[in-house]
């Protein structure tokens, strides 16, 4: 991780992690859940599928801001080459 990456993760660290994941990870999950939904898949707009299809890219949403909240971590507390 560069200089700058290292301080703009500073800044976002600072937030903490839940605003990461709303800010970060929860857009993505609603714009997976149109394209797929919507757009890839219309079949899936009807009746249940579209609660579980809500359902699964919310949860898909978290743990995408999950997993990049803690690959930027393990970055940042990688020793920066000299």
């Amino acid at each position: 991780m560069d200089q700058k990456a290292r301080e703009e993760w500073e800044k976002t660290r600072a937030d903490g992690l839940i605003k990461y994941v709303l800010m970060r990870g929860l857009p993505w999950g609603v714009a997976m859940f149109f394209a797929m939904t919507f757009i890839a898949n219309p079949e899936n707009s009807k009746g249940s599928m579209l609660y579980i299809s809500a359902a699964m890219w919310l949860v898909g949403g978290i743990m995408f801001g999950l997993g990049t909240w803690f690959f930027q971590e393990r970055s940042y507390k990688k020793p920066s080459d000299p």
